[in-house]
């Protein structure tokens, strides 16, 4: 039972049920984590798709480093659902990520769009475009951008622009962060479980895990950066 949360202010919780994740596969022994707990932005934070509970924020989340406030916060906000073609006006995701979006990044603005043009089999076919967008529409998921000026396969990243696009670590906390109090009001949390190296990592828990191949070695060099050691479990099984 998900029923306390210990980096938050005293209250009462409902019963809520939540089934641990557990992102470490193998290798345990070797696994490091950040050495100091490390500020993770509630306002900031959510895990969009696991609607109503979207302040529980899960292992497996990747996350980067505010520029200006130095919290930490959520690298990817969600996915595409459709291919963008160049010339095109709207991005894709689903309604819950588009909400995510909007209220992280305002009504309108820019974001970073992150993934391949077409199938690939190289970290180097992904690549990263700056979008600017005037409408996200919230029951749809459809997001009114200009010309991207370039083709961008289902399952790119839609990622803010605050710093934290940068992924730098992975949430290893089996139980998750919670980023409410026990009245469900947003507030900042902290966690000792990012992961910093070693350990063999459950790809299949990863938040926001692209089916791409050469996206797939895209995020891996992105955690090694930052995580040396640190292997994965589809590397072995396919």
């Amino acid at each position: 039972m998900f029923t306390t949360n210990p980096q938050a202010q005293p209250g009462v919780y409902g019963p809520y049920t939540s089934q641990p994740r557990t992102l470490i596969y193998s290798d345990f022994e070797k696994v490091q984590r950040v050495s100091v707990p490390l500020v993770i932005d509630g306002t900031n934070s959510s895990w969009a798709t696991n609607s109503p509970y979207t302040w529980l924020l899960p292992a497996g989340m990747l996350f980067g480093r505010n520029s200006t406030s130095k919290k930490y916060a959520p690298s990817v906000l969600g996915q595409t659902t459709a291919n963008y073609v160049s010339g095109g006006t709207t991005v894709t995701t689903d309604a819950n990520t588009a909400a995510y979006l909007a209220s992280r990044l305002g009504a309108s603005g820019t974001f970073n769009i992150t993934g391949p043009a077409a199938a690939s089999t190289a970290a180097a076919s992904t690549s990263t475009t700056l979008v600017t967008y005037s409408a996200v529409n919230t029951t749809t998921g459809a997001i009114t951008v200009t010309n991207i000026g370039a083709n961008v396969l289902a399952g790119a990243w839609i990622q803010p622009i605050d710093g934290s696009q940068t992924v730098l670590w992975i949430l290893g906390d089996d139980q998750g962060v919670a980023v409410v109090d026990g009245f469900f009001n947003r507030i900042d949390a902290q966690t000792g479980q990012m992961l910093s190296g070693g350990g063999c990592i459950n790809t299949g828990y990863i938040v926001n895990y692209p089916t791409d191949p050469g996206f797939k070695l895209y995020v891996k060099a992105a955690l090694r950066a930052n995580a040396s050691g640190m292997t994965f479990l589809d590397d072995f099984t396919g």
